[in-house]
């Protein structure tokens, strides 16, 4: 990072480490996940992402959270996680 840049992966870290609701971190998985600022080993499906998310995380898994269920993150969150839009 360095000249004054924002270390945002750090930024990042730092807010997984927050209490959430489990919709919540599916929704910043899918944000994560549309992106465009994970590499080209990213997953090829949200689920399969969603599960390595919540396994590095430490969060809930949920199943029958799929994309289409996660896809209207509330203003407060997307604001918060801007820098990955």
């Amino acid at each position: 990072m360095g000249n004054g840049n924002i270390n945002y992966f750090n930024t990042l870290i730092s807010e997984l480490k927050n209490t959430r609701a489990t919709k919540e971190f599916g929704q910043i998985a899918l944000l994560i996940f549309k992106s465009g600022k994970m590499n080209n080993r990213k997953p090829k499906t949200f689920r399969e992402w969603y599960r390595i998310f919540c396994n590095c995380v430490g969060c809930k898994y949920v199943k029958s959270y799929e994309a289409n269920k996660l896809s209207n993150p509330t203003e407060e969150l997307k604001n918060l996680f801007n820098y990955l839009q």
